[in-house]
């Protein structure tokens, strides 16, 4: 026989349903920047690895993330993620403050985002917490570059059923509100159970097929890719595989590849017979390859940045995509003597960009002496 259920039970079972939050838009997950209605070029510093934790000198590390846009001069300022480290509420607090008062040499503020990375959830905080912190600078769905604004975030975080908390996309728009480039930031997660032990995430299917949604739905009916640069922090195995090509087959062509692995090798047993080059296996990658990489080729990526392994500066152009490790920002936690500072990427007007990394170029490394810190 049913059991007829109680008044009170009823009512907070109508409540729990009426209360869940609705399924949101594609569009919540965009914040539109006009900046190519009033110049041909749009320049985008990716920071990375920050690590401020309770021992920050906040005096001291805001003059050099100062400096160091000084240096670069972006309309932009990408984060890709380790922001903090085992922190509390008063390094968001510094962060984002800091982020939201930048100013370029045309007198305008700069705009920023950023993704999580693998130690942001590690901290005195909830991770609700900061995601609420984050967003009260980021409520703007659009920004109109001649206006001033209060707040200058592109991060988004709408209630959803998509793995992680920093999947959004920027979209750089001209005056007539055509967009003509998108910059993808997404949540590589943290820490993964795995095979009987911990290692790192990944970009998970869903979040790959939340991808493949938006990307279809900003474009034009019939109408080209939108060319598009995607910023996320755990690298992927595709660093590894470009490596091997330019140092181990050497299949990859010269002038395609920079920089180094200086990291120690990691623990990937699954690889050793995939690559030429043992150090190729200097590259600290989630647990899988889910396959983001060709999904991304093939919806108009041009360019990948990350960062996680700090003393890293490898880049490479890999089946027509860029994919680069950032400069550690910083002396957060740890980094290479020498290497530090960010990467500054110039898009134009016209959908181009240079892949390849050189002094004054579309893609090139912007490096701070150890006495800027």
């Amino acid at each position: 026989m049913k059991r007829a259920i109680p008044a009170f039970v009823a009512a907070l079972l109508l409540v729990s349903c009426s209360a869940s939050a609705p399924t949101p838009s594609l569009e919540d997950y965009q914040t539109d920047v006009n900046l190519f209605a009033v110049q041909d070029e749009v320049r985008i510093l990716q920071m990375t690895d920050i690590h401020w934790s309770v021992g920050t000198d906040f005096d001291k590390e805001e003059k050099y993330l100062r400096a160091l846009v000084a240096k670069a001069d972006p309309d932009i300022v990408m984060v890709t993620g380790d922001s903090v480290l085992t922190g509390a509420r008063r390094d968001w607090t510094e962060l984002r403050e800091t982020l939201d008062t930048l100013k370029n040499s045309r007198g305008r503020s700069v705009y920023w985002g950023l993704t999580y990375g693998n130690h942001d959830r590690q901290g005195d905080y909830k991770v609700e917490d900061v995601d609420s912190w984050i967003k009260e600078y980021s409520e703007a769905s659009s920004y109109d570059v001649t206006k001033e604004s209060r707040h200058h975030g592109l991060y988004k975080n709408p209630a959803d059923e998509v793995q992680g908390r920093s999947n959004y996309v920027v979209n750089l728009k001209d005056g007539e509100g055509n967009t003509l480039w998108q910059l993808y930031a997404l949540d590589t997660n943290s820490d993964y159970y795995h095979d009987g032990g911990y290692t790192y995430d990944v970009i998970r299917e869903n979040q790959i097929d939340w991808f493949k949604k938006i990307s279809a739905s900003t474009r034009k009916e019939g109408g080209p890719l939108i060319p598009g640069l995607a910023f996320f922090h755990i690298p992927l195995y595709q660093t590894i595989y470009s490596y091997d090509a330019a140092t181990g087959t050497k299949t990859l062509p010269e002038g395609d590849f920079g920089g180094a692995l200086n990291e120690s090798k990691a623990n990937l047993p699954q690889l050793e017979d995939k690559v030429t080059n043992p150090d190729s296996l200097r590259v600290y990658v989630g647990y899988k390859d889910t396959g983001f990489f060709d999904v991304a080729r093939e919806n108009g990526i041009k360019g990948m940045f990350y960062g996680h392994d700090h003393a890293n500066d490898f880049w490479a152009v890999y089946q027509d995509v860029l994919l680069a490790y950032g400069t550690k920002t910083g002396e957060g936690l740890s980094y290479r003597k020498g290497l530090i500072g960010g990467n500054l990427i110039t898009v134009h007007k016209d959908g181009s960009f240079d892949q390849r990394r050189k002094e004054g170029g579309d893609f090139e490394q912007i490096l701070l002496s150890e006495e800027d810190l």
